[in-house]
């Protein structure tokens, strides 16, 4: 934990016996103080909330582990925060996989259920457990219309078609995905060149970046263009038009960089993502953009070591800034 003070961030303090790597965060009790979701293992509870105010020597203001009851030979595997029913207490949707080596597919990974927990003053409780085949609440929380309560939204680069898919669920206060749901395809999507694209998403988030009050998606592919990759602005999810989708990459005009190495640096690729979550930087109203490219002063590292800011305008994305790791220091 990185405790902020008046000279800004300090140093960082370790949770006092929780795990690396909390894979959820939220106000699950509502009580205004965020609080850690930590899936569990094979055996025992399914996962566990550490619950805030932290104190300064790490520890939490108290537990609560989750013992809703799982199908044999599963484990947690993936959890999804965002207040679905607007009561302003955190929710959370948690999958898991199976985990029996008997099972038929390959080494395919199988979907085993799913638990619905709901927020509340007394911490998450179960409200829903599904099971295979329709699994549902899959991709991203976000308000999509802007009635407050967390949608679900997400996208797709299917790069044997060069198509762009972009989908939402609506959120009612009677839970996840009591609303109307919609998406579109796009194809071939804007920005692509005559490069071969490969597969492979990258960051996706939802905001206001053209300033009219309605969300907007940004997703990026960084397998498109033979791996440069390539950034989408769908202004206006809920009312989302194909032709109005824009695209970005390094090869755009005005934006610094290229999708053609450089003499002497070998086939490397930028492999440009979004890096979230969206950010108003200069103070307009607008959420900004911001992308990064991992090896881009050092091919032989997978670290973002090279950045562009995207300006959020009335218009769409507008590039502002470009600075690298060796800014920073």
């Amino acid at each position: 934990m990185f405790w902020g003070s008046p000279r800004g961030v300090g140093a960082p303090k370790p949770l006092a016996g929780a795990p690396r790597s909390p894979t959820a965060t939220g106000d699950f009790d509502g009580d205004g103080h965020a609080d850690l979701f930590v899936p569990g293992g094979a055996t025992g509870p399914e996962g566990t909330v550490w619950y805030g105010p932290a104190r300064r020597d790490g520890a939490p203001a108290r537990r609560q582990d989750l013992t809703d009851g799982r199908r044999p030979d599963s484990v947690p595997a993936r959890a999804l925060a965002g207040d679905f029913d607007g009561d302003e207490a955190t929710d959370l949707a948690l999958w898991f996989h199976g985990t029996d080596p008997e099972m038929v597919g390959d080494g395919e990974v199988t979907v085993m259920g799913l638990h619905y927990l709901r927020g509340g003053p007394r911490g998450l409780s179960l409200a829903e457990r599904r099971e295979p085949p329709d699994l549902g609440m899959e991709g991203q929380s976000g308000d999509v219309d802007g009635d407050g309560i967390d949608d679900l939204y997400g996208a797709a680069f299917v790069a044997s078609r060069k198509e762009l898919s972009v989908g939402y669920r609506l959120s009612t206060r009677s839970g996840p995905e009591s609303g109307e749901r919609d998406g579109m395809n796009v194809g071939p999507a804007p920005g692509l060149t005559a490069a071969t694209p490969y597969g492979g998403m990258g960051g996706t988030a939802l905001g206001d970046v053209t300033g009219d009050g309605r969300a907007d998606l940004v997703t990026s592919a960084t397998g498109a263009n033979d791996n440069n990759g390539v950034i989408w602005l769908i202004p206006d999810l809920l009312a989302a038009e194909a032709g109005a989708v824009q695209a970005v990459s390094l090869d755009s005009p005005g934006v610094p960089g290229s999708d053609t190495p450089p003499a002497g640096r070998g086939p490397t690729r930028n492999r440009i993502t979004l890096v979230g979550p969206l950010l108003d930087t200069d103070g307009d109203g607008h959420l900004d953009v911001v992308i990064g490219a991992p090896g881009f002063l050092d091919a032989k590292r997978r670290d973002l070591d090279a950045f562009w800011v995207l300006r959020g305008t009335g218009d769409g994305m507008r590039h502002q800034r470009h600075f690298t790791a060796r800014d920073l220091r």
